[in-house]
């Protein structure tokens, strides 16, 4: 494994930092002992300890379960590499934006050239935990310092910020940017300004203007833009129930593909419905969940994975109760399925 450390690190914390990173490799992907879990996804796990001398320290975890995965690397820097990377770049463009220290990083492939892991530890930055999100204003500014320098992150958003305690808004979650020698196009601006207010009102969307992140003949592509993102989102988050994901586990069978919610065991009741209606009952409550925040009736879909076979259609209940409430909402969940059809559309 490739282990790179910088050089300010004191002794005690490098060994601390090549244990974590040793026993990283050790559980294939695991949190080293004592380090307490913040976030986990399918493909990366993030986890907070402390190191001698140096306080809190965010590591962050990432394997490559999936074949694309795999060969989305193949040819590129591994994540935690190229994050470390970008963290230096910016504070050394922008020493006026705060990020986080990256302290160091690990890369391991298989056969050569297959990413097998990925870590990263940077040093924990000093958040105001009593106003941790910073206005609007301030994270268009913080976006727009990294235009200007040249720093291109595509997937931008509220969450790639946070407020110190001394006042400053600090950018986070650099592994999805891009470096380039000057600072970013109008038409980029546009597109970052567009992400990052998407989930954003029409305040958001004078902020980006006022701020300076973009020009005022820009408001209505931003506008425009913003909109189509949030219809491919969750379009996006709908789709997650067909695939492997963070929420969802997918597997093929002897002439058939399951879908099963993660960490929910399937009730007793088992209904099997006719097709099309099972695939789309399926979607209407993925819908449902992700639109109007309802509670899912269904934990799991088993469908032909070749209908010539014979291989009958099953929708798995949470509890023998959700059975009786399959007729009454059917309604509702052909319609759920039908809005999905329609952000597709969108997207």
């Amino acid at each position: 494994m490739k282990v790179s450390l910088r050089a300010a690190v004191p002794p005690d914390a490098a060994l601390c930092l090549r244990q974590w990173i040793e026993a990283c490799a050790a559980s294939s992907g695991g949190l080293p002992p004592g380090v307490e879990l913040v976030q986990t996804r399918l493909i990366r796990t993030v986890g907070r300890g402390r190191l001698p001398g140096l306080g809190d320290a965010f590591i962050k975890v990432m394997g490559f379960p999936r074949g694309k995965d795999r060969l989305r690397y193949v040819h590129r820097a591994l994540p935690a590499r190229h994050e470390s990377l970008v963290l230096e770049t910016v504070k050394a463009r922008a020493p006026d934006l705060p990020v986080p220290e990256s302290l160091a990083w690990a890369s391991q492939r298989a056969l050569g050239c297959l990413p097998r892991l990925s870590v990263l530890v940077t040093r924990g930055l000093e958040v105001d935990a009593a106003s941790p999100t910073p206005s609007v204003a301030d994270r268009v500014l913080a976006a727009r310092r990294l235009c200007e320098v040249g720093i291109e992150h595509g997937d931008l958003h509220h969450g790639n910020f946070v407020r110190l305690t001394d006042g400053r808004t600090a950018a986070l979650d650099l592994q999805s940017a891009r470096v380039h020698g000057g600072s970013l196009e109008p038409r980029v601006c546009v597109r970052i300004a567009a992400k990052l207010i998407e989930s954003e009102g029409d305040d958001a969307l004078d902020a980006v203007v006022d701020g300076g992140l973009v020009a005022a003949s820009a408001r209505d592509a931003v506008r425009a833009q913003a909109a189509r993102l949030r219809s491919a989102t969750v379009e996006r988050r709908v789709r997650r129930c067909l695939q492997e994901s963070s929420e969802f586990a997918k597997s093929i069978g002897v002439g058939a593909v399951r879908h099963v919610r993660r960490g929910v065991a399937p009730g007793r009741a088992l209904v099997r419905v006719q097709e099309p209606d099972a695939l789309r009952l399926w979607i209407g409550d993925r819908v449902r969940e992700v639109l109007d925040g309802c509670p899912p009736l269904f934990v799991g879909l088993v469908r032909p994975l070749v209908p010539q076979l014979g291989v009958r259609p099953a929708l798995l209940l949470g509890s023998d109760q959700a059975a009786e409430l399959l007729d009454s909402a059917r309604p509702d969940l052909l319609a759920a399925f039908a809005r999905y059809r329609a952000l597709a559309r969108l997207a």
